[in-house]
């Protein structure tokens, strides 16, 4: 866990601002990010299907057109073969209509008609041979009354065409066959308008993969290396392939011929828009991550702005500047904190005044509290002295009584002068174990005459400290005199040194210096007020003792602890860091 908010917290700065910008540009730009990626995905496959549909369904267009055309032909055949049953002609006639027929449609260059021998009758070709074509699969069928699609043939041209068959009726009976010889080149105009982009193109193959019709007429009649597998007869398929050479293809079957229409396009070109399109959504996204950073930064430095104003005051009452107020430009939230910590101020401020009342008097009941004992005192020795002025024990009372009350004034004088001045002393490296015994040797004789058991242990290995000798053997003498106090005869004081590390800064050791005592103990209460001024629980002093070493140990960066149990005796510890 440890480990976690250490990089966290290197991940994190330690400016709100910053801190303010990371997360918002976090939450910002990363689903910004993520969306502008999935749109630009989305986007792509859209066209992808849209570019893939509009091949379909051109090349269903396509094969439409070429069936429609064939079948055309196949009509114009059946009603010259109808035309032909009904006359009855004899073969000059017939040759009249099938020359007719020729001219009308060019793509028919041969057109026959056959007696059930599979013998030429009449022919449009003119002065030509008639054939015998009894051996064919299309006259066959024919002759059966079934119409007839021959497979694609190469001319001595060298030109595609197929042969087409229909039966001649007369009386419901097949009485000939009406043959032509279809040119295929009738399709090529129909192939050739087929554009996509600049490169994109279409071509027609037959059963045999042979190319039938092609925008480039060198690649007619040539075989295509890719395999296409022959439809079920009677159904319409279309399938899409992306070839390895990076091509988009697709293809189109006409079942009825077995022929086969494609579609051939590079997909870089195909795909042109999806390029741009990806280009400009990512200069579109960048745009937008720059200016939520910007916007970012901005509304981090805005909404930091107030928090730096009250850190800014916070430094300001720190530094006990209590008149110093913020100045409310907003209604909002932050308007809101300014305006408490306005009020907070006042009344700290308020505070303040009537703690320095009630210091100033409670200082001043002390201080009248002492003085009124010591004066009476005074006074009545003072009224006494002319009368008993020869009485030599009342002059020895006098002399020893006077000068003790007056020196306790002194002292009182004292004690409240160091507590308004005791920040004020100069700092060098000491010795605390020096310090100790020097203190140990005044309070032994002081423990052995009130029959209290002293003892003391001190680590040896102790660094020195950076501090004011005479200050802190105040500090520790007050500890050492309030424990005698304390401690009823029988007792036992303890005084013992050791090293510590702080609770704060494992990296940094503290000397600390511990005053246990079997004494009287102090209670929960009596604990909360240990360490204010003027507050005491004897009979005797004004309660200044602790405040004034507490203060001692702080301006030396340390700190005073105590722990009590009312009859359980208490144990002070003064901590202060070694020098560095």
């Amino acid at each position: 866990m440890k480990k976690i908010q250490n990089v966290i917290n290197k991940l994190f700065p330690r400016e709100i601002s910053l801190q303010i910008f990371v997360v918002l540009a976090l939450l910002v730009v990363v689903p910004l990010v993520l969306l502008g990626l999935l749109l630009i995905n989305t986007s792509q496959n859209a066209i992808q299907t849209t570019v893939l549909r509009d091949h379909q369904e051109v090349a269903t267009h396509a094969t439409g057109a070429v069936k429609e055309h064939v079948r055309a032909a196949q009509g114009t055949m059946k009603l010259t073969a109808s035309i032909l049953g009904a006359l009855h002609a004899d073969p000059w006639r017939q040759e009249t209509v099938l020359v007719e027929l020729a001219m009308r449609n060019s793509s028919f260059e041969r057109v026959s008609t056959i007696d059930l021998n599979g013998r030429e009758l009449a022919t449009s070709f003119l002065g030509s041979p008639l054939r015998d074509i009894s051996d064919r699969e299309g006259f066959k069928a024919a002759a059966r009354g079934e119409a007839y699609i021959a497979k694609v043939r190469i001319s001595p041209e060298h030109e595609p065409f197929v042969e087409l068959y229909e039966p001649i009726l007369q009386f419901g009976r097949v009485s000939g066959v009406l043959s032509a010889r279809f040119n295929l080149r009738s399709v090529w105009n129909i192939v050739d308008g087929i554009h996509f982009g600049e490169t994109g193109h279409a071509y027609l193959i037959d059963g045999e993969r042979r190319i039938i019709a092609h925008p480039d007429k060198k690649r007619v009649l040539q075989t295509v290396g890719m395999d296409f597998s022959e439809p079920t007869r009677g159904e319409s398929q279309h399938e899409n392939l992306f070839n390895p050479n990076d091509w988009l293809l697709s293809r189109a079957s006409i079942p009825e011929l077995n022929w086969t229409l494609v579609i051939l396009q590079p997909k870089r070109e195909a795909y042109t828009f999806i390029s741009t399109m990806r280009d400009q959504s990512l200069i579109l996204i960048l745009l937008a991550i720059v200016a939520t950073i910007v916007i970012s930064r901005l509304l981090s430095k805005f909404m930091s702005r107030p928090l730096r104003t009250l850190i800014e005051a916070t430094e300001h009452v720190a530094n006990e500047d209590f008149d110093y107020r913020l100045r409310i430009p907003r209604r909002d939230e932050f308007g809101k904190l300014f305006y408490a910590f306005n009020k907070m101020i006042a009344r700290i401020d308020e505070g303040r005044r009537m703690q320095k009342l009630s210091t100033i008097g409670s200082a001043a009941t002390a201080i009248a509290y002492e003085l009124k004992n010591s004066l009476v005192a005074v006074d009545t020795y003072i009224q006494l002295l002319p009368e008993r002025h020869k009485d030599r024990q009342f002059i020895e009372d006098f002399s020893r009584t006077v000068p003790q009350e007056l020196n306790s004034w002194k002292n009182m004088l004292v004690n409240i002068t160091d507590y308004a001045k005791f920040l004020q002393f100069s700092k060098h490296d000491v010795d605390i174990n020096a310090l100790v015994r020097d203190v140990a040797t005044l309070a032994k004789q002081r423990a052995k005459q009130k029959g209290v058991d002293f003892e003391m242990h001190m680590d040896q290995s102790l660094p020195c400290i950076n501090g004011n000798e005479a200050k802190l053997k105040q500090v520790f003498l007050n500890l050492i005199n309030n424990a005698l106090a304390a401690t009823p005869e029988g007792g036992k004081i303890c005084f013992s040194t050791d090293l510590v590390g702080a609770s704060d800064d494992p990296n940094c050791s503290h000397v600390r210096v511990t005053v246990k005592d079997t004494g009287e103990g102090l209670s929960s209460d009596e604990l909360k007020k240990v360490f204010e001024p003027f507050y005491t629980t004897k009979h005797d002093g004004l309660g200044l003792g602790l405040s004034i070493s507490n203060e001692i140990v702080m301006a030396h960066g340390g700190r005073m602890d105590v722990e009590s149990q009312k009859q359980k005796g208490a144990a002070f510890t003064v901590q202060i860091p070694t020098a560095v």
